[in-house]
């Protein structure tokens, strides 16, 4: 070997190197960054403290992602694309002329496990509380990470709703589905809460048991729902007033 080329070598292997550093300071960054977000939430976390507990300088941080804005999106990017990929591949199986109960429990199954086993990697709890948060966030409209990450898929899965439900009103299918959404965000924004109301009554240690309640529930209840809602109808009162 020339010394040109060991010269060359060097430098190729230090460019190496720096870029490994570089992959691995912005991992560093992100999962620092998913944690202090999934329990504070966007305004309640500054760029310095994601730079103090990943470890990494403030300005290496600025270098990486910009700003907290910037950050905030590569950590919702980082793990959507998965859960998306995976939530589309299991609607897929389910035959768009599918109808009835068997039909709406797969497309609900089909939107509710990945999320719920994501739970099972490294640092996926945090990421299931963030977008637990985000969803639920006031504020969320004027970053519009959730109009462009999780609408587009949202929109597909009440579309195979109503195509399971036709006997089912499209108001009823749209209600039902921020229903089971919001149910579902409660339960994986604070599992400590229902373990702690249901005792060992709800398992919700397993991802298994957890989708099996949430899609048997929704399921049954559109399932068995009226062809149309029943309006102008007056609820019965009792007026008998007791005797004492």
């Amino acid at each position: 070997m020339t010394q040109h080329s060991r010269i060359v070598g060097a430098r190729g292997g230090g460019s190496g190197k720096r870029q490994q550093a570089g992959v691995l300071t912005r991992h560093r960054l992100l999962d620092a960054a998913e944690q202090l977000f999934s329990e504070r939430g966007f305004d309640g976390v500054s760029m310095r403290d994601i730079a103090l507990a990943s470890g990494v300088t403030l300005a290496l941080a600025n270098y990486h992602f910009g700003t907290k804005d910037g950050l905030f999106r590569a950590v919702i990017e980082r793990r959507v694309p998965e859960v998306s990929l995976r939530r589309r591949a299991a609607l897929a199986k389910v035959s768009p002329q599918a109808t009835g109960n068997d039909a709406i429990r797969a497309v609900l199954d089909a939107l509710a496990r990945p999320w719920v086993e994501m739970r099972r990697q490294p640092g996926g709890m945090a990421y299931t509380r963030l977008i637990a948060r985000e969803a639920g966030d006031p504020l969320e409209a004027s970053r519009g990470i959730v109009e462009t990450h999780l609408d587009p898929i949202a929109r597909e899965f009440i579309a195979a709703m109503v195509r399971a439900l036709p006997g089912v009103p499209r108001r009823r299918v749209e209600w039902s589905y921020h229903f089971f959404i919001g149910a579902l965000l409660l339960i994986m924004a604070n599992p400590d809460r229902v373990q702690r109301l249901s005792g060992s009554a709800c398992r919700i240690d397993s991802d298994t048991a957890v989708v099996r309640a949430i899609v048997e529930f929704f399921g049954d209840a559109l399932a068995g729902a009226p062809a149309s809602p029943s309006r102008g109808k007056k609820v019965p009162i009792n007026t008998t007033r007791s005797r004492r």
